[in-house]
């Protein structure tokens, strides 16, 4: 694939959904919630006593209270983390960091749902895909509802529910049943394959967005299924059960500043069970269902009204609102970003590090470029048949095409029985790609998706080892060179052992090569061409060996085979 010659080389900022206003309108009904709910606790709990409690509190108790919940957004920041790596994303810390606390600022929408914010900045800020880094949102909640659903099994197991009597028991059963049957219906669903290709069928067939959304459910699936995997479901419910334990343990040390003495599991139990109930009850937030749960549970254990309802204020305080707050600045934080990156983008600012293809405008014509092999393109079908051979395109594989375009290469492995992902910055191109393979029977239709994606080189948004073959044609040059290292580190990654990366590009041995040909061929202009003196140590550092053959002067098929 390559650039339109007489076009911008950056495109045309896509205009910001107008979810500002409705965000803002969410987040005044949650405050109207808010408000109504406090105003409830206080009445039920006695104004008068409220304010005896607040002068004898214990102070010193404040700080360590108000760090408890921060310090389970670190371990939820981990788990952030874990789960991005293991969908095979790579995000900057400090932007990673941001964007987890801009999604706090939505856990005031049911069922925390609004959290999908993340995706948004994701998409935006990195040109990350919906399908790829909604798995992880997704993931996120499923794996923290199983946290707290153990951590509310333990307490109604060591008789905490039992404690606030018959009322007590009956409402944790309630909760905890509807909890635990929502999440094993969640979780099968996210890991069935037959019951996700069965949905793609059947969207499939909608008139105008059909395939588009099958593609998304079948990349939407595998994700999940790669985040759900027993061992990640394990290890990050564990992390999950340290991080909400350190909450349950606001209303220990809240109940104590109260001069009231309670297990510390109690605390883990009450604020447990609240997240659960606010869950299933769907409020913004839980807001109303959560304060209710903290405060019905606390009077049948035995506490007195006025330090239920102080103990249910504190702990929301802490562990919903402080979070809003610092997700509040950290959504600013991120608005700013995609701001600053628009401008760049907007004026023709981007360098290297925030290239951002845009082949929207040579799309109809490429087709008709490559067919007249000669030039940039000549001997175009045949490199393409000598990636597809090098790379051991057959029956059962499954193939990422890098830069894929209006789906070329794409489509002569599908000849080749293969299943493909193709993935490129040019909508227009992969809507002509979509356009083609819909045009092929059914059986090699469902073995293509096309998806689109900001940086396809510099971030392949896959999971490690997924691809038995990784390709390429006429698109790997668009790479900055000092950026081409990391490039090929990541297309390495996600190739299966015994996996193979093919290329066919404008390439050249060394500078001096390049230099000759720049100076000989007038329709050849300055762009990154891979250089096979400096790409051959990158793939040695991996314990590869590139392999290269020239066709042209100026085009050459490289590839390489993963141990």
């Amino acid at each position: 694939m390559d650039q339109d010659r007489d076009g911008p080389s950056e495109g045309a900022p896509t205009p910001l959904p107008a979810r500002v206003p409705r965000l803002g309108r969410g987040l005044l009904l949650s405050v109207v919630l808010l408000a109504l709910t406090l105003a409830g606790v206080s009445l039920v709990s006695d104004l008068g006593q409220l304010g005896g409690l607040a002068q004898t509190f214990d102070r010193r108790l404040l700080l360590p209270i108000f760090l408890l919940a921060p310090a389970n957004y670190v371990f939820r920041y981990y788990k952030w983390t874990f789960l991005l790596r293991r969908a095979g994303l790579r995000v900057p810390p400090g932007l990673s960091l941001t964007i987890f606390l801009a999604g706090l600022s939505m856990t005031v929408t049911p069922a925390k749902a609004g959290e999908l914010i993340k995706t948004h900045y994701l998409k935006e800020i990195l040109g990350v895909p919906y399908a790829v880094s909604t798995p992880v949102v997704v993931a996120e909640r499923v794996l923290d509802s199983a946290s707290v659903l153990i951590l509310a099994l333990a307490g109604a197991s060591a008789g905490i529910g039992a404690v606030a009597g018959r009322t007590g028991v009956d409402y944790a059963t309630y909760i905890v049943s509807a909890s635990a049957i929502g999440l094993a219906l969640a979780v099968f669903l996210l890991r069935s394959r037959r019951g996700q290709k069965w949905f793609a069928g059947v969207v499939r067939h909608l008139p105008g967005v059909g395939q588009s959304l099958a593609e998304f459910v079948e990349a939407f699936g595998a994700g999940s299924r790669q985040l759900l995997d027993p061992r990640t479901f394990a290890w990050c419910t564990l992390v999950g059960i340290l991080s909400w334990s350190l909450e349950g343990l606001v209303v220990y040390l809240t109940l104590a500043g109260l001069g009231q003495v309670s297990p510390p599991l109690l605390g883990v139990f009450v604020v447990a069970l609240a997240s659960l109930a606010g869950a299933v009850s769907l409020l913004p937030g839980g807001i109303g269902a959560a304060e209710a749960t903290i405060f019905g549970l606390l009077v049948l254990y035995g506490f007195p009204r006025a330090v239920a309802g102080a103990t249910t204020i504190v702990t929301r305080a802490a562990t919903l609102w402080l979070g809003v707050a610092i997700g509040a600045v950290a959504l600013a934080l991120a608005e700013r970003e995609v701001g600053r990156r628009r401008g760049r983008v907007s004026r023709g600012e981007s360098g290297p590090d925030q290239k951002t293809w845009d082949f929207d405008r040579s799309a109809t014509r490429y087709d008709s470029w490559v067919a007249g092999d000669s030039g940039l393109y000549a001997r175009y079908g045949e490199v393409l048949e000598r990636v597809v051979a090098v790379a051991g395109v057959a029956a059962g594989k499954r193939v990422l095409d890098i830069g894929t375009g209006t789906g070329n290469l794409a489509l002569t492995c599908l000849g080749r029985g293969a299943t493909v992902v193709g993935v490129d910055p040019s909508e227009r191109m992969l809507s002509l790609a979509r356009e083609k393979a819909g045009q092929l029977k059914p059986a090699l239709r469902e073995r293509a998706t096309f998806l689109r994606a900001a940086d396809p080189f510099v971030n392949v948004s896959h999971p490690e080892a997924s691809f038995d073959a990784v390709v390429s044609s006429y698109a790997f040059h668009h790479v900055p060179r000092r950026l081409q290292p990391g490039a090929v580190r990541e297309m390495v990654r996600v190739l299966r052992p015994g996996g193979v990366w093919a290329n066919g590009d404008l390439t050249f041995a060394d500078t001096e090569a390049e230099t000759r040909a720049l100076a000989t061929y007038q329709w050849l202009e300055a762009e990154y061409f891979p250089l096979l003196e400096e790409l051959a140590p990158v793939f040695a550092s991996l314990g590869l060996t590139l392999r290269a053959e020239q066709f042209t002067p100026v085009t050459w098929v490289l590839w390489a085979v993963k141990p």
